[in-house]
């Protein structure tokens, strides 16, 4: 397959076969990201500050995720992200 600008489009399995072990950043969000999310669930947010605090985490991992192993994960996270943010500021 190729995509539009008509190079050969990597799959998972070769993107994971490709990964070098020196890119560390993509899975150090994947990490953090869990981390943010087991924290929020365990520690109920109790101030606006505790959520803004969350939001700028986010945003952080999201801008790591851009060197992430696999793009779809990396979407997937900030997509993620994303929409538990704003289950955060409905509930709040």
């Amino acid at each position: 397959m190729q995509d539009q600008a008509g190079l050969p489009e990597e799959t998972f399995d070769e993107s994971v076969r490709n990964f070098d072990p020196k890119d560390r950043i993509g899975l150090i969000s994947l990490f953090t990201a869990a981390a943010s999310v087991i924290y929020t669930l365990v520690r109920p947010l109790e101030t606006q500050d505790d959520l803004m605090s969350l939001t700028v985490v986010f945003s952080v991992i999201s801008i790591f995720n851009a060197k992430s192993i696999v793009p779809r994960v990396s979407l997937g996270i900030v997509i993620a992200q994303f929409l538990l943010v704003q289950a955060l500021l409905h509930i709040g």
